[in-house]
């Protein structure tokens, strides 16, 4: 009768904590998700002022790329393609490897498109 009691607690414990292995997990990647989307926010942002207010992006095909990671600590990629319309696409990537921006497979990626 012991022994059932014993193994009745013993999966209940373990239910429980792989339920809350699981939202540690989920609650990670819920701010990493956070940080890459900031990041696309940012580098699209960063684009439509540079085509709108400095006109710094005359030609047919411009692409900015942030070598560093951004204040949120991930990192952004954006292709600009001029015509009609204009389309502006924009990545943000969550660091995976020390800080310079390599995505890697795990990366949790963002994007924003615009076209205008």
């Amino acid at each position: 009768m012991i022994p059932l009691i014993a193994a009745s607690l013993m999966t209940i414990a373990f239910g429980i904590f792989n339920f809350v292995i699981t939202e540690i997990r989920i609650s990670g990647d819920l701010n990493d998700s956070f940080k890459a989307l900031y990041a696309a926010d940012e580098a699209m942002e960063s684009v439509l002022y540079a085509d709108r207010v400095l006109v710094a992006c005359p030609g047919a095909l411009c692409s900015f790329t942030s070598a560093s990671p951004g204040l949120n600590t991930a990192c952004m990629n954006s292709v600009y393609t001029a015509g009609t319309p204009t389309i502006i696409k924009t990545l943000g990537y969550t660091l995976q490897t020390g800080t310079n921006c390599v995505s890697s497979p795990r990366a949790i990626q963002r994007s924003f498109e615009v076209r205008y």
